[in-house]
């Protein structure tokens, strides 16, 4: 496997994901916060690399996706609109992309967790 070529992928699938979640304005800035991130790091060189950016790239999609959901919730009921907005800023900034399976598989406990708590906010 060549690292550039899959991290280009890589790349085009996570702005392709952001173009397909184009959301409200400020669920918007927290989506594009970690895609930013992701999109600025260094081509990998080794596997090992190539590796940590697949499950950082399962990881953004899955935040995204979890924006979006929240952003939904909000459109939904608008008088939790604020603080729905508040706990998925929260739930952000704890958040880190997850570069290992393990990292991977607290992430997705996490979200879970957090898509859950969307409806008693």
């Amino acid at each position: 496997m060549r690292p550039k070529i899959v991290w280009q992928e890589l790349l085009e699938e996570a702005r392709a994901a952001m173009l397909r979640k184009m959301l409200d304005t400020g669920f918007a800035e927290l989506a594009t916060a970690d895609y930013n991130t992701f999109v600025r790091q260094s081509v990998p060189t080794t596997e090992a690399e190539s590796l940590r950016r697949q499950n950082q790239m399962t990881g953004l999609g899955s935040k995204i996706n979890a924006i979006s959901n929240a952003d939904n919730e909000a459109a939904k009921r608008p008088e939790s609109a604020g603080r729905i907005l508040a706990a998925t800023r929260e739930f952000c900034s704890r958040q880190i992309l997850p570069a290992t399976s393990h990292e991977l598989d607290l992430f997705s406990a996490n979200l879970s967790d957090f898509l859950a708590g969307l409806s008693r906010i």
